[in-house]
């Protein structure tokens, strides 16, 4: 067994030692990151059919900015409504992203691909700048008074623009009728414990027709040697591991994710799956990991788009 995760978990225990609202959660520190994902997002959108224009959109644990959110505002969005467990962005760092992106979108920059971000999903056939993003959408992303609405919307000033900034979002996440016409997420449902109450969160705060699109992690993000290292531990080892972070891994299968997305009144309208082979014997596996299938014992990632039909 890994000692250091266990080490590092319990460290978080020791008074003044671990406030996580002083640490940074990863990318979206990064303007061309945000775009990335978005722009990723969107792509995965228009090869599946679907709209690529929404009205108001949930970004669902958007980390250090709401870039994403700023993405989808710059795109056509009115509303955008960020869902997080622990506050990490703040209106400075997302004044400089917003301006970041205005300028990616302006030049038509091609979309980072897995050179600069090789751990972000979806992968794209084409990295060009997205031909569906027309002059007419461009012109009015970069309008110098739309970004300056979003400025004023950013520095909560009333006006046509809205964001709204939810944390903890399960606790005061305003489900305001008729819901948002988008839910996107990159690698942040990994980190939810209860799955099951999550998507059905998120179910009631869509429209109906309304449609989500996730990127969830299966791996230990780095925490082991191995990529599947996290499911070494048993349940009482786990919370050691875990100590006072506010989440960590939840060791879910992807199976489980898609049978609360249906169970939640979504119907699955498209998944794709990176799979790479398992370094633990299965036999060796603590008892609740033992009965995962082939495929999901297999799965790194998995992408799935869903839409609200109840």
């Amino acid at each position: 067994m890994e000692m250091m995760p266990l080490l590092r978990g319990m460290g978080t225990c020791v008074p003044g030692l671990y406030n996580p609202e002083k640490r940074q959660t990863g990318g979206s520190v990064s303007a061309r990151y945000c775009y990335s994902v978005f722009l990723r997002h969107l792509c995965l959108l228009h090869s599946s059919g679907l709209p690529t224009c929404y009205d108001s959109i949930g970004e669902l644990g958007p980390g250090d900015t709401i870039g994403s959110s700023l993405m989808g505002l710059l795109l056509g969005a009115d509303r955008v409504e960020a869902l997080d467990v622990v506050r990490y962005a703040n209106d400075a760092r997302n004044a400089r992203i917003l301006a970041d992106l205005v300028e990616l979108l302006r030049e038509r920059a091609p979309i980072p691909d897995e050179r600069e971000f090789p751990e972000v999903y979806p992968r794209l056939p084409d990295y060009g700048f997205p031909s569906f993003l027309d002059d007419r959408i461009l012109s009015a992303a970069t309008n110098p008074e739309r970004v300056a609405s979003i400025e004023a919307a950013l520095r909560g000033e009333p006006g046509g623009i809205g964001i709204h900034y939810y944390v903890p979002w399960q606790e005061c996440w305003a489900r305001a009728s008729p819901g948002v016409a988008l839910v996107i997420s990159q690698a942040a449902l990994e980190h939810v414990e209860d799955i099951e109450g999550v998507h059905r969160s998120l179910a009631a705060g869509l429209r109906i027709g309304g449609l989500v699109s996730h990127v969830i992690d299966f791996k230990s993000h780095d925490m082991t040697a191995n990529w599947d290292g996290h499911l070494q531990y048993g349940n009482l080892t786990w919370r050691l591991v875990k100590g006072r972070r506010p989440y960590l891994l939840n060791r879910r299968p992807p199976a489980d994710h898609l049978r609360a997305m249906q169970a939640s009144g979504f119907e699955i309208v498209r998944t794709w799956r990176a799979i790479v082979p398992p370094t633990l014997p299965r036999s060796g596996l603590p008892p609740r990991f033992r009965a995962w299938s082939d495929e999901d014992r297999s799965t790194t990632t998995m992408v799935v788009v869903g839409r609200r039909i109840r």
